[in-house]
This record gives C-alpha cells, sequence and structure tokens, in this order.
C-alpha cells in the first residue's frame, strides 16, 4: 500500500486553507509543465489555451526532508489566480469545482507545450496577444460553456466539457455515476 506524500499534503492544506474560494487542487508535473516551471518568465500568455487558464502567479516553496516540514511564501494567501507556479516543482491547477480545475488543467498542460516548443526561437521573437484579444478570450471563458452558453443552460467553467468526458466514458461502458444536468437524448422536431 502506499502513504500519503506529508509534504504535498501539507502545501494542499495550506491552499485550501487560506484560499475559500478553491475546492480542488491538480498537482501536473509534467515534463513541459514542470520545464515551464523552472523559467525564470513562468507561463507566458503566448497562445489561447495560456489564456483560458488566466494569470499565473509564481510561489516559492522550502522543503525540509529531514523534518517534513513546508513553508512557503505568503502571497499564495492573497493570490487570486487559479494557476500557481512551484519552481522547478510543477503548477497547482485549482478550481471551485472538480469540472473547472481539469479544465484548467487540460489547457494548462496545452499552454506549457506551446511555449516550450515557441521560445526555442528565443522569446524576444515571439509575438504577444494584444491585451483585447486576451481580454475577449477572458471574458467567453469566464461565462462558462466554452463560449457556446445560451438562455435555456448555463453552464460554469469545465462543466460542459466535464459531462461530456463522462458521456465518452459512459458510452464506453464505465459507469462513471456522473450526474448530468441535460438528458442523454435529443428531441428533434419534425415538422
Amino acid at each position: 500500500t502506499f502513504g500519503v506524500n506529508a509534504l504535498s499534503f501539507s502545501l494542499y492544506s495550506f491552499i485550501y486553507k487560506h484560499r475559500p474560494d478553491i475546492n480542488c487542487i491538480i498537482h501536473v508535473q509534467t515534463p513541459t509543465v514542470t520545464a515551464i516551471s523552472a523559467m525564470k518568465c513562468g507561463l507566458l500568455g503566448l497562445c489561447q489555451e495560456a489564456l483560458i487558464c488566466g494569470q499565473a502567479t509564481t510561489h516559492q516553496i522550502q522543503i525540509d526532508s529531514i523534518t517534513n516540514r513546508l513553508s512557503t511564501d505568503e502571497n499564495i494567501q492573497q493570490s487570486t489566480a487559479k494557476v500557481l507556479i512551484l519552481p522547478n516543482y510543477g503548477m497547482l491547477a485549482c478550481g471551485t469545482t472538480v469540472e473547472e480545475a481539469w479544465h484548467i488543467t487540460f489547457h494548462l498542460i496545452l499552454a506549457c507545450e506551446s511555449q516550450l516548443r515557441a521560445v526555442s526561437m528565443g522569446i524576444d521573437n515571439l509575438i504577444m496577444p494584444s491585451d483585447s484579444s486576451a481580454k475577449q478570450v477572458t471574458n467567453t471563458v469566464g461565462a462558462g460553456g466554452g463560449g457556446v452558453n445560451t438562455t435555456d443552460v448555463k453552464w460554469n467553467i469545465g462543466e460542459l466539457e466535464w459531462s461530456t468526458l463522462m458521456i465518452v466514458l459512459d458510452r464506453a461502458g464505465y459507469h462513471t455515476g456522473y450526474i448530468y444536468r441535460e438528458p442523454l437524448i435529443r428531441f428533434i422536431d419534425k415538422q
């Protein structure tokens, strides 16, 4: 059996305690995400996926493996960012819901892969999106539903995408137990 990683547990506990807006944390440590976390520039708003993730803030953590103690900078409490960069230790994708945290994780991985490929040209050669483009993406994502919200159904951030993934798993026979907001049938008007 596996035990609990005490150092990571204390980090997540600290965040949950000081950030009441966060109910789900996904620690992303893929090679590309860890590589971007090691860059001084952090996550750049280079592509739509990075803009979907929103602001990313960097937070220093110190781990004492002898005493199993972890210390973080105090800025983590004041941050409102949903992406927390831990230098050389990956990134935390945080969300109010599991769906939102997954949504951020999915786009964070894509954003880091794009950035890692783009910086090979040199950071000075990169063309950054305009502020108006960034604001438009932020507004669209903030409305939920991937920009397809209607007056009939109001989706939260990541909820539509998560629901779609659960449908794929359920139809493959995995019986997720997910409770859908919309029925899995479609009515066609025969007029």
